[in-house]
């Protein structure tokens, strides 16, 4: 999933501004699978355990400004409104931060990429929870 320039975005009680785009990325992390006897196809497969991976990508406004070090345990919370606000999700997900990079770029200026794990509160529900309508978890 891809979220290009999100209206509002919290990790605990920093508010992140100038974030340009928010990527979730699901990746399996074991795989099952089988094949029958008759053939070199498989026949089954199943994905019993996965990783969610959050990416932020924001500008950078101060060279002083607080920013999150791997390991921080946060709740990560950003609003999406493609349509106005009747039409607003407010996306959320507890996250540790694994990793904080910086790149300048001459004219561009300073980006900040943050990579954060997604945690799952039981290790059955989907980490990323959503509401309609803006409504804050």
């Amino acid at each position: 999933m891809l979220i290009l320039s999100p209206r509002e975005v919290t990790f605990g009680p920093a508010r992140w501004k100038n974030v340009g785009a928010i990527s979730i990325d699901r990746i399996a992390q074991r795989e099952s699978v089988e094949w029958h006897d008759a053939g070199p196809h498989i026949v089954f497969a199943d994905i019993p355990q996965q990783r969610v991976n959050v990416q932020i990508k924001r500008q950078i406004e101060t060279e002083i400004e607080d920013y999150p070090r791997p390991g921080d345990t946060a709740t990560l919370s950003f609003l999406v409104a493609p349509g106005g606000d009747a039409g607003a999700r407010r996306f959320s997900a507890a996250c540790v931060v694994v990793k904080v990079e910086n790149e300048l770029k001459i004219p561009n200026g300073a980006t900040r990429t943050i990579d954060l794990i997604a945690i799952s509160p039981d290790g059955i529900a989907d980490p990323i929870t959503f509401e309609s309508n803006g409504v804050a978890p």
